[in-house]
């Protein structure tokens, strides 16, 4: 049996003794959690925790909650829960693309992806956005239940939800086994 990965700060805990707030980053360029190319989180069925918030100036400095390109999450049966916050950028950029991201739980659901700006003309979840975008994948496998739950938000104008761009040669797919897929946005 796998563990728990959770990636996120604060200084509050939850009942389990883990981190129950956000990795925070503020004013300076890059994101609170940054996967890397190559990076790979596999829990072996434990759950998938990451809660990254950013604060930026409104100056050039690019700055995210969440950001990353070519990694891989894979929860087993686990859970997966991507939660970001930010203020003048996009709370999770996935732009670049070239990733997966998988459980197979059987939870009601197994994949939750939740971006919140409160920036203007900034996404709540970015993905696959540059031309050289790979091929990306979110999915639930499990044999019942797992539902894909994605919810973006800002608090001013432009895309909440930007799931790729005009020219963008990369795919973006969002499997289901059994549960539901939700796409949910405030804005454009």
């Amino acid at each position: 049996a796998g563990g728990d990965i959770v990636l996120a700060g604060g200084s509050s805990a939850d009942a389990n003794n883990k981190p129950s707030g956000f990795a925070y980053r503020g004013g300076y360029a890059g994101a609170a959690v940054s996967f890397g190319s190559g990076m790979r989180l596999l829990s072996g069925g434990g759950k998938v925790v990451i809660r990254g918030q950013a604060e930026g100036n409104g100056s050039s400095i690019r700055d995210y909650g969440v950001s990353g390109a070519g990694f891989v999450i894979d929860s087993g049966t686990g859970t997966i829960n991507i939660d970001a916050k930010n203020t003048f950028d996009h709370a999770i950029d996935f732009g670049l693309g070239n990733f997966a991201i998988t459980s197979a739980s059987t939870a009601a659901t197994a994949i939750s992806l939740t971006g919140q700006v409160s920036g203007n003309s900034y996404a709540g979840l970015l993905v696959n956005f540059e031309g050289s975008s790979g091929h990306s994948l979110i999915q639930s496998t499990g044999a019942a239940s797992g539902d894909i739950a994605i919810t973006a938000t800002n608090n001013g104008t432009g895309n909440a939800l930007w799931l790729g761009n005009n020219n963008v040669t990369g795919t973006l797919q969002i499997l289901s086994n059994t549960g539901n897929i939700a796409l949910a946005s405030n804005a454009n």
